[in-house]
């Protein structure tokens, strides 16, 4: 004989596994499939808007569809800055391209700016006043009111805009 309580129990159990399988999460029917990650490299970063300032341990991770900058501290992801082909999502929030330019640098000067290309030390804007050195190359650029400097080298990338004091800097650990 089976007492109430376990009976109820029985049912109750019933019941919420039923539930998940007409929301289809039995089994990882809403799951994502796991991206495949290319490359991982730990790096101390220097992140700095109008809004807000991180300097921390992170990684810079490229995946087949994107690219992302995470920053941690004791472990805890303070920022998850993730490059897609046709958006950049900040901590979860999804911009386009152009509308993250206009919130970090106030106008539209840098539209073309290639954010995946400054994560992973390539050059920007086709190489334009691309000078090459011994250790990486710099470029120095001009947009309306907006100088930026871009320097990469073997152990650090550091992208800075003059005007409205956005600063990446991305040093290897």
């Amino acid at each position: 004989m089976v007492s109430c309580s376990y009976r109820r129990r029985i049912l109750i159990c019933q019941a919420f596994l039923s539930f998940l399988i007409s929301l289809g999460l039995w089994a990882g029917g809403c799951a994502k499939s796991p991206q495949i990650l290319e490359s991982t490299s730990p790096k101390i970063i220097f992140f700095k808007t109008s809004e807000f300032q991180f300097y921390d341990t992170g990684f810079v991770k490229k995946y087949p569809n994107k690219t992302a900058l995470e920053i941690f501290n004791a472990g805890n992801l303070l920022l998850d800055f993730s490059v897609f082909k046709n958006q950049i999502c900040l901590n979860g929030q999804c911009y386009s391209p152009l509308s993250l330019i206009r919130n970090f640098f106030k106008n539209d000067a840098l539209a073309g700016l290639d954010f995946e290309a400054i994560l992973l030390g390539k050059e920007i804007f086709q190489g334009k006043n691309k000078i090459q050195n011994a250790k990486g190359f710099s470029q120095k650029l001009s947009f309306q009111e907006n100088t930026i400097f871009y320097q990469v080298s073997q152990d650090k990338i550091i992208f800075r805009d003059e005007k409205s004091g956005f600063i990446l800097e991305i040093s290897n650990l």
